[in-house]
């Protein structure tokens, strides 16, 4: 959680990011929700898979910024 709250995440303002994991290590579902939190302020979509099959989990609709939607 140290690492979550010590990373810079303005890097991904009004940006679409994908959110994958690897083979070989199982991410635990807490990190991709505190992930996922940090980045609704910032990124214009959120999705989880990977390039050729993912889930869309959040989308900014209009021009906003923030939680206020």
């Amino acid at each position: 959680m140290e690492n979550i709250a010590a990373f810079d995440w303005s890097r991904y303002e009004f940006k679409s990011v994908l959110v994958k994991g690897c083979n070989t290590a199982i991410i635990p579902p807490w990190a991709l929700m505190a992930i996922t939190a940090r980045l609704i302020p910032q990124a214009k979509s959120i999705r989880f898979g990977n390039e050729h099959d993912n889930v869309v989990v959040f989308r900014r609709s209009g021009r906003t910024k923030g939680l206020d939607l």
